[in-house]
């Protein structure tokens, strides 16, 4: 008989020792959780949203300006209403390039001169050009003023000296003024330049020109976008080609291609 129901003591043993083991482990983890510290999650909740305040609440703040904290105001790329424009001066053309070789032609209408001019050069008594970019050349007094020069659409005519070394008359040059006397050497007539030269606009727009390079340093200036119309085809310069020196003189930076044009 005890033989027959064996298997029914021993299920019941397991369930008994089973029971003990879960009540042991329900007390240790109950002992575990009882020094972790229990959150109020709706109090948590509750605090995260008020620290999201609408900026609106702050405008008494801005209107009152009660730190007395001065506005900084970042430059724009447009005129500053600072600006203005000199009436003794005239921009006759630009070579913007960088702070080094950025050239700028500018006319003192007092004293009637034209001159080249690079960044932080004096203008006059009173100014110095601070900046060169395309078209327009920054200026400032010795008072602080700020004043912007623009070339205008329509450059004024730029007279040239009459007894100007550069181009002789008396020289047959043939049709058009221009008389081709050598690879890449040519007579022009000086007529043609000063024709040409009367509007700096026209000749600031005829090609890119920019500063050719050979071993670090300036060798002459490379003509780019040539114009059918312009000084250069007439010449009948092609893109691409460099002009190393005017009248037997090397061109060694703007200013030596400026005041050979404007002697």
């Amino acid at each position: 008989m005890l033989k027959k129901y064996a298997w029914v003591v021993k299920l019941a043993f397991t369930a008994l020792l089973a029971t003990q083991l879960a009540m042991l482990v329900n007390t240790r983890v109950e002992a575990k959780l009882g020094a972790i510290q229990v959150v109020d999650v709706d109090h948590v909740k509750v605090a995260q949203a008020a620290a999201f305040t609408s900026i609106s609440e702050y405008d008494p703040i801005l209107e009152k300006n009660v730190f007395n904290s001065d506005y900084v105001w970042v430059k724009s790329d447009g005129p500053s209403s600072t600006e203005s424009r000199p009436e003794d001066y005239e921009l006759l053309g630009t070579v913007a390039w960088n702070d080094t070789f950025s050239m700028a032609i500018i006319r003192s209408r007092t004293a009637n001169k034209d001159d080249v001019y690079r960044v932080n050069d004096p203008l006059g008594d009173d100014a110095e050009v601070k900046d060169i970019e395309r078209k327009r050349v920054t200026i400032e007094r010795d008072d602080g003023r700020i004043e912007v020069l623009e070339l205008p659409e329509a450059v004024l005519p730029l007279q040239m000296a009459s007894n100007s070394p550069m181009f002789e008359r008396g020289v047959d040059v043939g049709e058009g003024g221009i008389k081709k006397v050598g690879d890449g050497a040519y007579v022009v007539d000086k007529g043609v330049i000063e024709d040409a030269f009367s509007n700096w606009g026209n000749v600031m727009r005829g090609a890119r020109i920019v500063p050719h390079f050979d071993r670090g340093k300036i060798s002459g200036f490379k003509v780019k976008r040539i114009k059918s119309n312009s000084i250069y085809k007439k010449l009948g310069m092609e893109d691409g080609d460099i002009i190393h020196r005017i009248n037997g003189k090397e061109i060694t930076g703007p200013d030596d291609a400026f005041q050979l044009m404007a002697e």
